[in-house]
């Protein structure tokens, strides 16, 4: 540009009229700018390159609003190029700033930015043919947005570029740190598929979907790596009428990152930028995704198999278990291979069901029994009958707590026979035949815990006697399998439940002592157990009638019922008694029994205990029972609700050691023959209607402890001297009664020489003169006894 008249000069409008003219069917492409370049500086050079860069921005400010056209080959190439000159153009000012700050290019040399930055770049003769190659559609105030065609961009450029020529000026003197434009318009296509990615388009104008398949990508290298060239077009995809610039190099931007020239090569100048988190139509898109739906398929079905693999691993899963393989396999055809050192073939084959899953716990009696037995030094040469009978004895020994609590465990869990391991028996002969258990016996030893399933392996036992422990639990229903068994008793523990309904099986059962536990329900159908001789169900919970099914026990010769909730009478189960005549004790006291006694009780001719106190009987005592029943040794009905006299027949009862028949409504006199019952110890007579004297025979009971008349407010005269005979009384209670006089000397005597204690003389000190009761305080003691 001339400074003088301030018009280019007409080689230079030749040259950018030519441009022009091309620019609007295809743009050139530019070579990349070099990174730093140090040419001579010369102000014509910097003239130049001024003026031709002030045209090319006043020719190319309408590339952003020209119209898209349609996506062909040769538009494709166009847009390219025009992206290219736009990147360029953009580090020409920038390039063009930093030089003017640098060198402090003097204000009078007007124009010379522009030609400084061709020089800086292309060298003095390529300067103007770069700058002609700009983009002629860029957008600035002087075009307002349109696009400037053939014909009237010589005159525009013309009129307008001393303007523009004042701002360049103008930017060049405001220090701004960077010229580029603001980031285009994010806009977010549904239709993409990368979450948190957008469309990229110049001016927030949407490009056509047709273009959307070009990849759009943005590529950073570090400094000292080359990025790859783009593509070189070939000559037939070229406008011929248009001459051919040089193939775009590689250019750096700013920032000290190189980006390919893939960004130019597009023919939809969009890039995937990292955006704000993807809100929840991308996310309802994205997994509507059907391979995304198919790989969540795949790691939930790789979750379940790690799930079923866990559970394998900790309860030792088989498949033997879902074959139904539960049985016990008979230990006498279940061979036992020497080298099972494992025992895997014995806890397959050999344990029921319920041990097996037992195993699977760690800390169980089972598991610990197991680890035990495989430690077992001769583990190699025990039969299957062997390693059965160690290990359900093992089992009961942790269960037990043989190895904490037990009183006594020696030679338990040693290598030596376990017929050799102690034992409280209760016979003399050896536990053992042959090498089997026949005994498990382990009363008073401090037993704690629970009776396992597992003592039913030993199926050879014959006495199971596990009483006055702690046991907890319930009864077994192994028991249930061992046919051999003649006596279980588990008396006195803190066994609950019920008694199994199968243990009806055991034919070869002689005793069944529950007594003294927590067990409920009702009473099992004992006809079964033909052999049954003793029956202890005392001291526990049982409720309902009495079992009619035991007068089918013709063998039973103990039958304990006492201390239960039993109800109803004894009518339907005395039409047994002749057929239950083994019987030598029935206690069925303490009940919430009724009715009568019943005269059938007679019968029962080898009675020597009957127990029928604490029920609600009324009705007179049998005079039969005493004419039939002599070997009675205990007669007990008190606390009734029994009326009548004291029969002389009670005489017969030469065996009788002990009469209990208070709380009853007894009357009539004592009669004399009580003298001849010579085996009686204990006589309670008391809180009845009996009236009269306390007969003189009564001295003649020379076995006598216990003797009790108190509460008949009848009884009246004196007390006998006969009473003094008593040399072993240690208790005379005749209080609140009628008695008058003195306490005879002889009964005194007792007291003095300590057979008779002084609080257990009681007499009514009102009425009665009592020399050995010291200052009468036999009321005293009396009170002290009742609280």
């Amino acid at each position: 540009m001339d400074k003088k008249n301030g018009h280019a000069h007409p080689e230079h409008r030749s040259r950018a009229h030519e441009y022009l003219e091309c620019s609007s069917q295809e743009p050139s492409e530019m070579s990349a700018l070099p990174e730093s370049r140090s040419l001579p500086q010369t102000r014509s050079s910097r003239a130049k390159q001024n003026r031709t860069t002030t045209r090319s921005s006043l020719m190319s400010s309408d590339d952003e609003d020209r119209p898209m056209k349609a996506p062909t080959r040769t538009n494709s190439l166009r847009f390219q190029r025009q992206e290219e000159d736009r990147y360029e153009q953009l580090q020409m000012k920038n390039s063009a700033m930093v030089q003017s700050q640098e060198q402090s290019i003097d204000s009078s040399e007007n124009g010379s930015v522009v030609g400084i930055i061709a020089e800086e770049f292309y060298g003095r003769n390529r300067g103007i043919m770069q700058k002609q190659a700009l983009p002629m559609t860029e957008k600035n105030p002087l075009t307002n947005g349109k696009s400037m065609n053939n014909q009237n961009s010589t005159a525009m450029f013309d009129n307008k570029q001393i303007a523009v020529y004042q701002q360049l000026r103008d930017d060049e003197r405001s220090q701004t740190s960077s010229t580029v434009p603001p980031p285009p318009v994010l806009q977010q296509q549904s239709h993409f598929s990368q979450p948190g990615a957008f469309r990229m388009s110049a001016g927030g104008r949407p490009r056509s979907n047709d273009l959307d398949s070009v990849a759009n990508t943005v590529t950073s290298y570090p400094p000292h790596q080359q990025a790859p060239q783009a593509p070189v077009p070939n000559e037939s995809e070229v406008d011929d009428e248009c001459p051919t610039h040089p193939t775009p190099l590689n250019f750096a931007t700013s920032m000290g990152t190189h980006v390919t020239a893939a960004t130019a090569v597009t023919a939809n100048p969009m890039s995937v930028v990292e955006a704000e988190p993807i809100d929840k139509h991308t996310l309802r898109e994205f997994f509507d995704n059907g391979k995304v739906k198919f790989v969540i398929c795949l790691l939930i079905s790789f979750f379940l198999l790690l799930v079923m693999g866990a559970v394998y691993w900790l309860t030792g899963f088989n498949m033997n278990e879902l074959s139904g393989s539960d049985d016990i396999v008979d230990a006498t055809l279940a061979p036992t291979s020497p080298g099972d050192l494992d025992l895997n073939f014995f806890t397959r084959n050999a344990l029921p069901e319920n041990t097996r899953s037992a195993l699977r716990k760690a800390n169980s009696p089972q598991s610990k029994a197991l680890a035990w037995l495989k430690n077992n030094t001769l583990l190699e040469t025990y039969s299957l009958n062997r390693r059965l009978q160690r290990f359900a004895l093992a089992t009961f020994y942790f269960a037990t707590g043989g190895d904490r609590r037990w009183k006594r465990n020696d030679g338990w869990l040693s290598d030596d026979s376990e017929c050799n391991w102690f034992m409280t028996s209760t016979v003399d002969s050896f536990p053992c035949n042959e090498g089997v258990l026949m005994e498990l016996s382990l009363r008073e030893m401090n037993l704690v815990g629970k009776i396992p399933n597992e003592l039913g392996l030993l199926s050879s036992l014959h006495v199971i006697e596990l009483s006055r422990n702690q046991i907890t639990g319930t009864i077994p229903t192994s028991l249930t399998g061992m046919y051999a068994l003649q006596e279980i008793r588990f008396f006195d523990n803190y066994i609950s439940g019920e008694i199994p309904i199968s243990i009806e099986s055991l034919e070869k059962l002689v005793v069944l002592d529950v007594a003294y536990n927590f067990l409920a329900g009702g009473v099992i159908d004992v006809g079964q157990l033909t052999n049954l001789r003793q029956l202890h169900l005392d001291r526990n919970l049982f409720i309902g009638e009495l079992p009619v099914s035991i007068g089918q026990l013709s063998k039973l010769e103990i039958l304990y019922l006492f201390g239960n909730a039993f109800e109803g009478t004894l009518d339907e189960l005395s039409t047994s008694f002749d057929r239950m005549t083994s019987i030598t004790h029935l206690g069925i006291d303490r009940n919430r029994l009724s009715g009568t006694l019943p005269p059938s009780l007679s019968l029962l001719t080898n009675l020597r205990s009957l127990t029928l106190g604490n029920n609600t009987f009324a009705s007179t005592i049998p005079v039969e029972l005493y004419k039939r029943c002599k070997d009675l040794e205990v007669l007990d009905v008190a606390d009734n609700s029994l009326s009548g006299t004291l029969a002389s027949e009670i005489q017969l009862l030469t065996n009788l050691h002990a009469l209990f028949m208070e709380g009853n409504r007894l009357s009539g006199t004592l009669p004399g023959e009580v003298g001849n019952l010579q085996s009686l110890e204990t006589l309670w007579l008391q809180e009845n209607n009996f009236h009269g004297s306390i007969p003189s025979q009564v001295g003649r009971l020379p076995r006598l402890r216990d003797f009790k008349i108190n509460d008949n407010i009848l009884v009246d005269g004196s007390i006998p001297s006969e009473i003094g005979q008593l040399t072993n009384a240690r208790r005379l209670a005749m209080e609140n009664t009628r008695l008058t006089g003195t306490v005879p000397d002889t009964v005194c005597g007792l007291v003095d020489r300590g057979i008779l204690p002084m609080y257990n003389l009681t007499v009514d000190c009102s009425l009665v003169d009592c020399k050995c009761c010291e200052m009468c305080l036999t009321s005293e003691i009396q009170n002290m006894g009742n609280r």
